[in-house]
Formats: C-alpha cells, structure tokens, sequence
C-alpha cells in the first residue's frame, strides 16, 4: 500500500519498544491535527475491556507536532508513526502496514466508544471466520457529549451496501487485515468517501457481519467532513460510477442495478445536505447563500425530489 517516508520509519524505530507477542487486534488513529476531544478518544480506546490490543498512532504531518506530542506522551502504551502529510487514507494504510493484529479497525481523533467496543467485535469475528468486516450502530452526539440521535444500520449484504441502504464508515468497523491487503488498502486518490470504496470492494470479497447493540459515539461539530458536503457528494458519485464500471466490465448486471439506486440515494443526500445548509444560512441572515445551496442541488441532482417524493407515496394495488 502507501510508501513510508524516511522519517516515518525513523521515528517508528525509535519510538516505544514493540514487544515480540502479537497482538489480536491493532486499532489506528490518523491525524493531522490537536483535536480539542483527542483525549477523550484515545481514553475510550485505552479503557477498553478487551487487553490483548495495540493502539497506533498516525501522525499526518500534524503541524503542531509539539502539541500533539504532548497529548499523546500520556499514553505510553501507543506506537506513534510520524510522516509527511499525505491524507487520511494514506495515513490509514501506513497504520495498517504496521499493524500486527490479525484484526484491525480505524478510529477518530473526535469520537468515542463504549469499553466493550473491541471486545465484541473480536467474538464477532471469532463465530465467522468467513467475514470481511463486522460494523455496528452510530449515535450521532453533540461537542458536549449528548446524544442527537442513533442510526440504526441493521444486517446487510452486497446489494443493500450497493444500492446505500447500509452505510458502514470507518469508524464503526473491525475488518480483518488480509481482507484489507488483498483489497488494496484505502484508495489515496479519494479525499472523502474513501471508506465507501473499501467496503464495496471487501464486500465484494465475502459476507459483512451486523453487530447488534453496538454503538460507537460519532461526534457532530464544524470540522465534520460531512460539513463538506458538496465535495462529498462528488466523492461518493465519482466513487459509485467507478465500480458501475467495473460492474460492467465484469458482467455484474445486478450490481449495475445496485448502483442505479445507490447513485438517486446520493442525490437525496445532496438535497438533504443543501436543504440543510440553506437553513443554516437563512437563520444567518445570508439568503443568497441558501438560494446558492439548493441551486446546487437541483444542478448536481435534478431528479432526487421526485425520487424522494416517489419513495413516501403508498405503493399502488392493482385492483
């Protein structure tokens, strides 16, 4: 996968001693910045009831390298990884290129987890060998720490991930470390959605496992990438034409179909991202911003208000 700056592999050297025993599963953080809730992060991560972990550490070119450093210096236990800032998925595929866990999971410098997160992943895995990845639910909280709301994903498959009944982001899933190899790693090329990729190509490769009850806390504040939500709808659509076309190359006319809906579903995202910034904007007394919102919309997505329409009226019943 990525290649390893010469600083990268210095200071991984140099770093805390690796004992010889490996580890089950390895849990990574990338980063490129002092989150103001990293602490609470690497807190929920270290306070885990499963032992047999090792937590990694990417720093992306942090440019507070001292600050970062002075957090993390708390957690003796981590391996920290230091290199040049490549991204995010760069960043997740340095972790995993390190890791030794036979499992490993990524995690975020602003979320949180329960303490028997690791844990049940790990006895999910165990009951099925066969599976790519196990995922769970996600409580969407505030800066403060209070519940907004639960998204509920449920059991999935090939075709409901496809189609983006099922949405599975980085966050919320323990896959297994050759799965992730043999699929390539996280593509560098996409700055957003590159999780979407992953899971499409591993769900690919063999079934995906639902956790029920379990919940990891996704904390909701302006530096969320689905801020961002316009360069996110381009990622996804872009992300979602190209495995239509691999789709097609392979003869794989029901995925083809799959990505059909899964295409109107991103463009119902975007309406609902715009219709969401144009109120935000409204209330900030900047009107043209929100006539800019859902003039966007109705150009990237001219279609998804029918679509949305055609989704909540009753199925007909022929007589």
């Amino acid at each position: 996968m990525g290649e390893q700056s010469s600083e990268s592999e210095s200071e991984s050297e140099s770093g805390q001693r690796r004992s010889d025993r490996r580890p089950v599963v390895s849990m990574i953080l990338a980063t490129n910045r002092v989150s103001p809730f990293l602490a609470e992060a690497l807190d929920s991560m270290a306070g885990q009831s499963f032992g047999d972990m090792e937590i990694i550490v990417v720093d992306d070119g942090c440019p507070d390298r001292v600050g970062l450093g002075a957090v993390l210096a708390r957690y003796p236990d981590l391996v920290v990884i230091r290199r040049e800032a490549a991204g995010v998925s760069s960043a997740r595929n340095a972790g995993v290129d390190h890791a030794r866990g036979h499992l490993v999971g990524f995690f975020d410098d602003d979320d949180r987890y329960p303490s028997d997160w690791v844990e049940r992943h790990v006895r999910a895995h165990a009951a099925r060998p066969d599976v790519m990845l196990t995922y769970g639910d996600v409580r969407s909280i505030d800066v403060a720490g209070r519940e907004l709301a639960v998204d509920r994903s449920g059991p999935t498959d090939v075709h409901a991930l496809h189609r983006r009944e099922v949405s599975i982001i980085a966050g919320s899933m323990v896959f297994r470390r050759d799965s992730y190899i043999g699929a390539g790693g996280m593509n560098p090329l996409f700055r957003l959605a590159a999780d979407l990729d992953l899971v499409l190509r591993l769900a690919g490769r063999g079934p995906v496992a639902y956790v029920p009850g379990l919940v990891r806390d996704y904390r909701t504040h302006p530096g969320n990438v689905t801020r961002r939500h316009r360069e996110l709808v381009a990622c996804i659509d872009g992300i979602l034409r190209m495995h239509r076309a691999a789709a097609i190359r392979a003869g794989r006319d029901d995925l083809v179909a799959d990505l059909r809906v899964g295409r109107a579903a991103n463009g119902r995202f975007a309406f609902w991202s715009a219709a969401r910034a144009a109120g935000t904007a409204l209330r900030s007394r900047r009107p043209l911003g929100a006539v800019g919102e859902l003039a966007w919309a109705f150009r990237v997505a001219p279609t998804a208000p029918l679509s949305w329409l055609g989704r909540r009226l009753p199925a007909r019943r022929d007589p």
